[in-house]
């Protein structure tokens, strides 16, 4: 899934955005407690896609909380055996005792790009129908950078992170598209010219997007530039049609 077009990319990163959203939004209104799913012997709070009211293409998700403050991990899956319910991610959150403290945890950038990773993976199930076969992230150092190279050069991991890292790309490109403006004075400036723009990104990128860049294997690397480059390409393309449109009114 290395080769999506531009356009596809906005698209499945508009859809992670509006659901999130929506998540945030109805977090902040709700007056109930959440019902609750038990998982591992422990109750956790859910939403469901309905209950949002996301964009319909996820009917059948399920997103659950889990309290941990230490951890911005998260975990995509399907749903066998329970009726209504097709896909879940479970999400670390710093706070689940009421719904307000885990909006403000969704506000927090990190669980925030946990969260739109994990969405990427629900897209991916939805599209190819097949169970994923994404091999488990390392738990100790054994063979660590076996199992890591693994991990991060698989299908979905790929399609996943590589959403992540292209995330200062997307969200200029769904701000112009929501709001028809341009982006000077909004958002930190992107380097028209792409290689230095790039070389500045992977240069700032830490933790599991580092990781992420450092074992994938050279023709999957490759792979990623090309689609970045597309997709930086069409963030000017679209910038310099807004700034043209500006200039004529």
């Amino acid at each position: 899934m290395l080769n999506e077009a531009p356009e596809d990319d906005v698209r499945r990163s508009d859809l992670a955005e509006r659901f999130i959203d929506a998540c945030v939004t109805y977090l902040y209104r709700v007056e109930t407690p959440l019902p609750k799913t038990e998982f591992q012997g422990r109750d956790h709070p859910i939403v469901t896609n309905k209950m949002i009211s996301g964009p319909s293409i996820f009917d059948g998700l399920i997103l659950a909380f889990f309290e941990d403050h230490r951890s911005y991990s998260g975990r995509a899956s399907s749903v066998h055996g329970a009726p209504g319910w097709k896909y879940a991610i479970f999400i670390h959150v710093d706070d689940i005792s009421t719904p307000k403290k885990i909006m403000y945890s969704l506000t927090n950038p990190k669980t925030r790009s946990t969260l739109r990773h994990e969405v990427q993976h629900i897209v991916d199930r939805i599209r190819s129908k097949k169970k994923d076969k994404t091999p488990p992230a390392p738990s100790d150092r054994t063979n660590a950078d076996d199992g890591y190279d693994k991990y991060f050069n698989s299908p979905s991991e790929l399609n996943a992170y590589f959403h992540n890292v292209a995330e200062p790309l997307l969200e200029r490109i769904r701000f112009i598209n929501k709001h028809g403006l341009e982006m000077d004075g909004i958002f930190a400036p992107i380097d028209p010219d792409f290689r230095t723009w790039f070389s500045k990104h992977i240069a700032s990128l830490y933790g599991s997007h580092a990781m992420f860049w450092n074992h994938l294997t050279d023709d999957n690397k490759r792979k990623v530039i090309k689609r970045l480059e597309k997709l930086h390409s069409h963030y000017f393309k679209l910038n310099k049609a807004i700034q043209a449109k500006y200039s004529e009114e």
